[in-house]
């Protein structure tokens, strides 16, 4: 598929309900189909019924011995769900209910029956896509008619067979699908029975492993506690232990006495120590000595203390009336003195018996400590001998308990063992059904509805998307970005109308009312956008393009002109397409002249040497140098006047006119300018007649002007000398082709290019030559209407020598019709023939519906567009629309 361009809009709704009405018949089809199919294979279906029972799997199972616990029951997870699902589905459980219901004839009988084919095939497919459940497939057998094998039984009963858990639960339901109910609901209650038995004989065979596994471990473990009780009593005997405990209790309780009475001895030696310490350094001034208890309970010390204090105060008092001197003062600081030495002599006395207690403390400090060694030898001694001794017991401990535990272990299992029991029980036994579930008519049929609903469109989008080619004014606009002036609908006359197939005028005007309004119509938009109203004095050229041939452009082409010349306008069809011309043949002018290419020859092949201003103008003679670019000099005689020009490569570089009055020429313009003296144009004219030189490269070369000076008087004395000769209407010519001489001094530019002057006088004075032979070669269709028609000719001109004379063709047609339609060669097919579109004032790309890719015309209308080819718009053609659509 083509990628979309920028340029797209994007969909909207709109454009969806389009496609849907557009292929509305692929909808409807699709819709029937869907469900005529669901409601066939429904009623043709055999009814199948569906029997069902519900099981409960409890959360308890076989035994795990774990030792350490109770009893080995394993803790059943998702796992253990998943694995009894896939039992109940497993073969082996299969085969058994099988055999036990003896379906292996059921089975022979049901394949004899059914025959296969491609309708039971499309029936099974088809069952499958209406199918419920994907487990719930119905009673699929075998294809054959013969006997199958066990395998092929097996496979017939788990495919009609489904589990389905209930979820949030521990129940199961266990279902069958048949075509006999009785048979059904026979089948799933034998499953169930089957599994339950199963259930119960794995049991067994668990608790049967298990116990003769704890018989063994019962007779070792035994083992292993008689021989650690007997290294226990070896172990007291040999270390003399009778009850180590009661030993271990006195140790410890001695040690700890011990331990308290040397914590509170070395605290008291440590507090005498520091008062003695201080009783060391006492002074009678220090008086945080009398604070210590030792000194403050002391009553000598405390009296002699308070003696002095009473000595000093009173010789404080009297040392306000004496001097020191005073026989009274040194009484009392005698006394003072005195009484000084004898506290010292206390203090001493003092710490001389706390020495005495310091000694004995720590002498008992001492003699604690080396109990407490003693008794922390004695508990470890203990300690060693008590570390065995309790391994030794804790082995014991432990031999008993696991003892004990497979002991309890074994007499569980036992008893369970010879219960029969299992966690599998039928809830809910299957009952006979009395109604098939399947095939649902209703749900299916409307399964069907849904699905066509949604099916139609989808396949309506999937052909719109697959489809890639324009087919509406809507795919036009929107996929290639250009305006829809109209469109043709699809016709047989249409279809017949090609090239080859000649028709009369007549038959041709009979055939245009067989396609109604629309080709007025495209006229009409035509119109309006190029503002056509038939009053202009120059027309407009438009060509006719397409991607490819067959795209009916050159259809579109004569329809447009017939109803434009139709409207009052004056129209001419151009047939420009060298390789393939059609245009003459569809009206049937099989005597209309060679036409366009043999114009152009004629113009290519025309000898210009000499001739009279009555056959050819100024224009046509400027044309066919510049077209052939020519070198050499042309003269022109108008009575008495003169002009001499040289052109070189078809372009005009020098102009004189001889016997012109002396007001236009050079040296006179230049001299009333105040360019140039007199002196300067006298020397300048004397060495133009000696030498022939040009007077402006003699007046620069002189140094008496400036080539910029000199340029615009010498520019304006060309325009003059030309729109004077192109006012010459009589006169003669001859040219003179040779070799031009052009000064190469850089100093003088006489290479002015004068084109645009030319043209704009070419245009007013108008053409003879090239007019007569372009007009000679047109023909009368009717009235309003001409034709310029081709010839099919592998002789053709170089492309941009034709390209020139076309173009030229067009400037005198312009001025003769309104509208100028011209057929091109497709533009895929003949890319050289696009610069031919240049020459247009647009183009009209013609599109056959559902013909050609987006991509394709895309690609198309990007070469036109990268030529600079304006695209004014698009007619669709052959477009299959209903009767009473318009555009």
């Amino acid at each position: 598929m083509e990628e979309r361009t920028d340029t797209e809009e994007e969909l909207h709704l709109i454009d969806y309900i389009d496609i849907l009405k557009k292929r509305r018949s692929v909808v409807i089809v699709t819709f029937v189909v869907v469900v005529a199919t669901a409601a066939f294979f429904s009623l043709r279906a055999t009814p199948v019924y569906m029997a069902t029972t519900q099981i409960l799997i409890e959360n308890n199972t076989r035994p795990v011995i774990n030792v350490g616990e109770s009893l080995g029951i394993q803790s059943l997870g998702p796992d253990y769900y998943k694995t009894q699902y896939n039992l109940l589905m497993s073969r082996s459980l299969a085969r058994q209910v099988i055999d036990r219901l003896g379906l292996r004839d059921v089975y022979y009988r049901k394949a004899g029956q059914d025959s296969p084919g491609l309708l039971s095939g499309i029936a099974a497919f088809v069952g499958a896509v209406f199918r419920e459940d994907s487990s719930l497939e119905g009673e699929r057998l075998p294809d054959g008619t013969g006997p199958a094998d066990d395998n092929a039984v097996v496979d017939w009963y788990v495919g009609n067979l489904s589990i389905k858990p209930v979820k949030g639960s521990q129940l199961v339901d266990i279902s069958f699908l048949s075509s006999s109910p009785e048979l059904s609901s026979k089948v799933v209650n034998a499953h169930a029975e089957a599994y339950i038995k199963n259930a119960i004989q794995a049991s067994h065979a668990s608790y049967t492993s298990a116990l003769e596994w704890l018989r063994k471990e019962l007779k070792r473990q035994k083992s292993k506690l008689e021989e650690s009780r007997k290294a226990v009593y070896e172990y007291k005997r040999n270390n003399d232990i009778v009850t180590l405990q009661d030993r271990e209790d006195i140790l410890s309780q001695g040690l700890v006495e011990l331990n308290s009475v040397l914590t509170r001895t070395k605290a008291e030696r440590v507090a005498k120590q520091t008062v003695y310490n201080q009783l060391l350094n006492f002074s009678v001034s220090d008086e945080s000595i009398f604070s210590l208890p030792e000194v403050s309970t002391d009553p000598v010390i405390q009296n002699l203390r308070s003696q002095l204090l009473s000595l000093k105060a009173k010789r404080l008092e009297m040392g306000t009336n004496f001097g020191p001197r005073h026989p009274k003062m040194r009484e009392v600081s005698k006394s003072i003195g005195q009484l000084e030495q004898e506290l010292k002599r206390e203090v001493m006395r003092l710490s001389l018996g706390i020495k005495a207690d310091l000694d004995r403390a720590l002498s008992l400090e001492k003699s604690l400590q080396s109990s407490l060694d003693e008794q922390k030898m004695k508990v470890l001694s203990l300690n060693k001998k008590a570390i065995p001794y309790e391994v030794l017991l804790k082995d014991v401990e432990v031999n008993q308990s696991l003892y004990d535990l497979l002991l309890k272990q074994y007499s569980e299992i036992s008893l369970k063992n010879a219960m029969e029991s299992s966690n599998i029980k039928i809830v809910d036994r299957a009952e006979v059904p009395l109604l098939p579930v399947k095939p649902k008519l209703f749900q299916n049929i409307l399964l069907a509805v849904v699905l066509g609903i949604f099916l139609g469109p989808g396949t309506a989008f999937f052909f719109e998307y697959m489809d890639d080619t324009a087919k509406s004014p809507e795919d036009i606009s929107r996929r290639l970005s250009m305006n829809v002036l109209g469109m043709l609908p699809y016709n047989h006359l249409l279809e017949k109308d090609r090239p080859g197939e000649a028709r009369t005028w007549d038959e041709f005007q009979r055939s245009k009312p067989a396609l109604g309004y629309i080709v007025d119509d495209i006229s009409g938009s035509l119109a309006t956008t190029l503002n056509l109203t038939g009053q202009s004095s120059h027309g407009t050229a438009l060509v006719m393009e397409s991607a490819v041939s067959g795209e009916g452009k050159s259809t579109v082409l004569t329809r447009a002109a017939v109803s434009l010349a139709r409207g009052g306008l004056r129209v001419l069809m151009v047939d420009a397409d060298p390789f393939m011309p059609s245009l003459a043949e569809k009206f049937a002018l099989k005597g209309s002249p060679a036409g366009l290419s043999r114009a152009v020859d004629a113009v290519v092949s025309q000898q210009l040497v000499k001739g009279d201003l009555q056959s050819f103008s100024m224009d046509d003679i400027f044309f066919l140098i510049e077209l052939k670019r020519l070198n050499g000099k042309l003269t022109v005689q108008c009575g008495s006047q003169q002009m001499n020009m040289i052109f070189s490569g078809g372009r005009l570089v020098h102009m004189q006119g001889r016997n012109s009055p002396l007001s236009i020429r050079l040296g006179t313009m230049l001299l009333k300018g105040g360019l140039i003296t007199r002196e300067q144009l006298d020397d300048a004219l004397e060495r133009n007649s000696r030498t022939g030189q040009p007077l402006g490269y003699i007046l620069v070369n002189s140094g008496y002007i400036t080539p910029e000076r000199l340029r615009g008087p010498l520019k304006l004395q060309m325009e003059e000398h030309l729109q004077k000769l192109f006012t010459w209407k009589h006169g003669e010519f001859t040219f003179d082709a040779d070799d031009v001489h052009i000064y190469s001094d850089d100093k003088v530019c006489f290479a002015e290019d004068y084109t645009s002057i030319v043209q704009r006088l070419s245009r007013i004075s108008g053409s003879r030559y090239v007019e007569r032979v372009v007009l000679s070669k047109i023909t009368t269709v009717d009235q309003g209407l001409w034709l310029l028609p081709s010839k099919d000719d592998t002789d053709k001109p170089a492309m941009p020598v034709y390209l020139n004379v076309f173009r030229k063709f067009l400037d005198i047609l312009k001025t003769r019709f309104d509208i100028i339609l011209i057929d091109l060669p497709p533009v895929l097919e003949a890319p050289g023939a696009v610069p031919m579109s240049t020459v247009a004032d647009g183009a009209i790309f013609v599109v056959k519906a559902g013909n050609l890719s987006v991509r394709t015309l895309n690609r198309a209308a990007s070469i036109l567009k990268k030529s600079n080819i304006k695209i004014i718009g698009a007619v669709l053609n052959q477009a299959k629309i209903n009767s009473g659509y318009y555009y």
